[in-house]
């Protein structure tokens, strides 16, 4: 039972309380509105390679040990990945490859203090008997059953620095289930760290609509397309969600003149404040009860999929190097949140 309803936004006014409305985050900023231009055009083409894929959004605590910058570590690091993989994925028939490797392709990142990426990739190939004449192998068959990008966008937390550790704070994979289990436990033994999926709460998804829908530069053309909220009601299942739809443009149109009341602190940075989110909701909501008498009471926004962006979960599909510098940048910063500050707290407890 999939519930779609259409609104106009261009004609919505005054306010109502938001059901459920988190204070969770208060403040996040992009950065600078107009950085150089050679800049954001380095930036864009850096994630491509992360592009019209669908990753799971993990992530990584403070990494001991590793050493990126030598080849012969890095294919040690693949065998001792391979023979983990090995044993706690055992098939009679079947082999396995493991290789650590730089990520050539994102080489400009939104700090010159962010870390190289590192990836990592893990194949499992059948192993083939019975073949009479070894000058006919079969096609190969190897399967690709896991790969995963560590990443730094913009690591900047006031945090002691730990001898000999590496910050690459989200984790970007896809692959079988019981191969991301296999790589990332085995990832926590090596490297003496945590993995953790980072799913977009409520909260997360609040915050994202409108970061993804902020134009950079102020001439920017009005983004064209349909956005989509999906609600789940309490006590039924996923699939019985209420799903309403928005022309972008008046979701912009609407979060421009909602933003502008005490905008940005200055006209160097995109910021966006808690205030301003929860105004946001508060228009939308507003929009709701006047055109179709719908109120959300305790319905939870699960899942938001804009033209250029789709996430639930930890799951997300990105079409738009823009887009996806903004939302790396939303997760790098939750992920530092949980896992990078947590570490220091519990550092400093135990050695006391």
């Amino acid at each position: 039972m999939d519930r779609s309803i259409f609104y106009d936004t261009a004609r919505t006014t005054g306010s109502l309380k938001t059901p459920g409305m988190q204070r969770i985050r208060e403040y996040f900023s992009l950065g600078a509105v107009e950085p150089e231009e050679s800049d954001t055009a380095d930036i864009a083409e850096s994630v491509d390679i992360l592009l019209k894929q669908t990753w799971n959004i993990w992530g990584v605590s403070s990494l001991y040990g590793l050493q990126q910058d030598s080849e012969v570590q890095l294919k040690l690091y693949g065998k001792k990945m391979r023979e983990e993989v090995a044993a706690i994925l055992p098939h009679e028939d079947v082999t396995y490859e493991a290789q650590f490797s730089i990520v050539e392709g994102i080489e400009k990142r939104p700090s010159a203090s962010d870390p190289i990426p590192l990836q990592i990739t893990v194949h499992a190939s059948p192993i083939r008997t019975n073949v009479p004449d070894q000058s006919q192998q079969p096609e190969k068959t190897e399967k690709c059953i896991y790969v995963g990008i560590m990443l730094s966008w913009r690591t900047a937390v006031n945090e002691l620095e730990y001898e000999k550790s590496v910050r690459l704070p989200l984790l970007l994979c896809r692959g079988t289930k019981s191969a991301m289990k296999a790589v990332h436990m085995t990832l926590g033994s090596m490297f003496d760290c945590h993995v953790v999926a980072l799913p977009a709460t409520e909260d997360d998804l609040k915050w994202l609509v409108p970061i993804v829908l902020q134009p950079s530069h102020t001439d920017d053309p009005p983004q064209k397309g349909e956005a989509r909220l999906e609600y789940k009601v309490p006590g039924l299942p996923i699939t019985d969600s209420i799903s309403i739809k928005f022309e972008v443009a008046d979701l912009t149109k609407m979060w421009t003149v909602v933003s502008k009341e005490d905008a940005n602190d200055s006209n160097e940075k995109i910021s966006f404040r808690a205030q301003h989110i929860e105004r946001f909701y508060e228009v939308l909501n507003k929009q709701m009860v006047h055109s179709a008498g719908l109120q959300l009471g305790l319905c939870k926004l699960h899942k938001i999929s804009l033209p250029s962006f789709t996430i639930m979960d930890n799951k997300m599909k990105v079409s738009s190097a823009e887009v996806m510098s903004k939302v790396l940048l939303f997760f790098n910063e939750k992920a530092l949140e949980i896992l990078h500050l947590l570490n220091f707290d519990t550092t400093v407890s135990t050695s006391g």
